[in-house]
C-alpha cells in the first residue's frame, strides 16, 4: 500500500531555498530519509529506495546534509565484530565475557 505526505508552501519558500519545485521535493525526501536513517529507522538501502538514489549516491549526500555516514551506535560495533569473528551477532552467543574479553575486546567463539 502506497501512502503520501503532502507539504503546503508559497513560491516565497523555494525563492528562499533556491530549488524549483522538483528540486525542492527530491531535497524533502531526501532530508527525511536522511533523518530516519540517521535515526536508526531505515537501513542506507532502504533511505536510497526511498529517496530516489542509489545506495552510495546516498551515503555521500549525507556528507552535505552534515550527517555521519554511518549510523551504528557504538554497540553495534561490537556486535558487528563479533559476526565477523564468528559468523554470529556476539548478543546471540550466550557466553558472558570475561573482564578481559571486555577489556580487550575479544569476542570468544565456539566452534
Amino acid at each position: 500500500m502506497s501512502h503520501q505526505v503532502i507539504i503546503d508552501y508559497d513560491d516565497d519558500l523555494l525563492i528562499n531555498v533556491g530549488l524549483s519545485p522538483d528540486e525542492f521535493a527530491l531535497e524533502a525526501r531526501l532530508l527525511l530519509a536522511a533523518q530516519l536513517y540517521e535515526q536508526g529507522k531505515l537501513s542506507s538501502g532502504q533511505a536510497a529506495k526511498w529517496c530516489g538514489k542509489g545506495r552510495v549516491d546516498f551515503l555521500f549526500s549525507l556528507e552535505r546534509l552534515g550527517l555521519p555516514l554511518s549510523n551504528l551506535r557504538p554497540d553495534d560495533g561490537d556486535l558487528e565484530i563479533g559476526f565477523a569473528r564468528c559468523g554470529r551477532a556476539l548478543a546471540d552467543t550466550n557466553t558472558p565475557l570475561s573482564t578481559e574479553a571486555r577489556n580487550t575486546r575479544t569476542i570468544p567463539c565456539r566452534h
